[in-house]
């Protein structure tokens, strides 16, 4: 569920500068909840301008786009990162995106990170039909360059993803199934991601020792 965006409030950290409230930042934000409401909020059409709309937030908010994200416009940065290569999309080819969006902003979103001579290879072989479709991402992954990420590019984007996760537990009430079966399969899950969570933690835990000593 999208959360009502709360005009750019301050960021809760301490010591970190704060946002002003700009008013196009305001105005963009709620323009961006509004149309996510929307029945056509899950779209390529909406796509484009939640993606046109992203991008002007990250010029308007250099430093502070991803917390906004999170705190203001309850995206997250995988999806907001779609919604801009859409966008960018929509202005370099638009003719792929109106041809192509029965194949959905995440497919889009990868075109989109192609170099031009690869998206129009994968076009001519999209446009042989449905066949080709379906083999839609063995005909881009030649073309898409892996960049080996390092064990703190990583561990940056598991804790955006815990902190993400945390927040939504502690800012709603948490469901009680009342399917028996289902809370025995719930709670097996928590106990799992919490044992893996704790052996992580003592992971850490050593390493600082080792690094320390």
């Amino acid at each position: 569920m999208v959360r009502p965006v709360r005009a750019c409030s301050v960021l809760r950290s301490a010591g970190e500068p704060r946002v002003k409230q700009n008013p196009i930042v305001i105005r963009l934000s709620r323009r961006f909840v509004e149309i996510r409401k929307t029945a056509m909020g899950q779209g390529v059409e909406a796509a484009v301008v939640l993606g046109g709309i992203l991008r002007q937030l990250r010029a308007e908010l250099p430093g502070h786009y991803q917390r906004h994200l999170r705190d203001e416009l309850d995206v997250t940065p995988v999806l907001a990162a779609q919604y801009a290569a859409v966008a960018r999309l929509a202005e370099e080819a638009p003719t792929v995106v109106r041809g192509f969006r029965a194949v959905g902003v995440r497919k889009l979103a990868t075109l989109a990170r192609l170099p031009a001579a690869a998206r129009e290879a994968v076009v001519r072989e999209l446009r042989q039909g449905r066949a080709a479709e379906r083999r839609f991402w063995a005909l881009v992954e030649p073309h898409l360059h892996h960049r080996a990420s390092s064990p703190d590019v990583r561990a940056r984007a598991l804790r955006r993803s815990l902190r993400a996760f945390t927040t939504r537990l502690t800012s709603q009430a948490l469901p009680v199934p009342r399917d028996a079966q289902l809370r025995g399969v719930l709670k097996g899950d928590l106990l799992e991601a919490s044992r893996r969570l704790q052996a992580y933690a003592r992971q850490l835990a050593r390493t600082a020792a080792s690094a320390s000593a």
